[in-house]
C-alpha cells in the first residue's frame, strides 16, 4: 500500500510505502550480489530484527509517521526490482522467514553496518547513553586493517561474510557473535 502521510511536527508530507515484511526484506539493497547464502541469511535476520523492532518501538521516526526510513539512516531499500533481481538475497530472507533476534526474550534492535577497521563498537561508544548487553565490542579479523565504514555497532557485514565463505560459520553463529548473548527465534510463521 502506498500513502502519503502529513506530519504536524514538522510541516511535511511524507510518502510510506507500506508491504509485508518479508517482501520489505526482500526488496533490501544492503550488500552485494556475491556472497554465500548463510551470509544472507544472517542479513535477512539482523534486517527483519532491526524492522520489527523499530515498528514495536515507535519512536526513532514518530514525528514522520514512518517506521524506517529507506536510506542509510535506517535501511537501504530499493524496492520491487531488487527483490525480483537479488535472488540469494531473496533465498535468504526466505530461509529464515520470521526468525528475529531476541535477548531475554525481547526482540532487540539490531543494527549493522558495512565494515570496521578491525573491532566492532558498543551502543555507547557510537550514541552514548546506556550500553545494550548484546551490542559489545568483537574482534573482527578480516575487517583488520581496512577503514571503518558505517557507525561500527554490530554485525560487519564484510567481516560475516567473509567468515561465512572462507569459514563455513553458519548464519545463526555468525548472528551470536556479533549480538553477545541473543537466541534466534521463530517469531511469526
Amino acid at each position: 500500500m502506498f500513502e502519503l502521510r502529513y506530519s504536524k511536527e514538522n510541516d511535511k508530507v511524507w510518502a510510506i510505502n507500506e508491504l509485508p515484511m518479508e517482501e520489505y526484506l526482500a526488496g533490501l539493497a544492503e550488500v552485494s550480489e556475491n556472497k554465500v547464502l548463510e551470509f544472507y541469511k544472517a542479513q535477512a535476520v539482523a534486517a527483519r530484527t532491526y524492522a520489527y523492532y523499530q515498528l514495536q518501538d515507535g519512536r526513532k521516526h514518530a514525528s514522520r509517521n514512518f517506521d524506517v526510513n529507506a536510506s542509510q539512516g535506517d535501511q537501504v531499500y530499493a524496492g520491487y526490482v531488487r527483490e525480483q533481481t537479488f535472488i540469494k538475497g531473496a533465498e535468504g530472507v526466505s530461509a529464515t522467514r520470521g526468525e528475529m533476534m531476541t535477548y531475554n526474550k525481547d526482540v532487540v534492535v539490531t543494527p549493522y553496518f558495512a565494515q570496521s577497521s578491525g573491532r566492532t563498537r558498543t551502543w555507547k561508544e557510537a550514541w552514548g547513553g546506556a550500553d545494550k548487553p548484546w551490542l559489545v565490542s568483537v574482534t573482527t579479523h578480516y575487517d583488520k586493517g581496512r577503514t571503518r565504514y558505517g557507525h561500527g555497532v554490530g554485525m560487519s557485514q564484510y567481516d560475516a561474510a567473509k567468515r561465512a565463505e572462507k569459514e563455513g560459520v553458519d548464519y545463526k553463529t555468525l548472528l551470536k557473535y556479533y549480538y553477545q548473548g541473543i537466541e534466534v527465534e521463530r517469531i511469526f510463521k
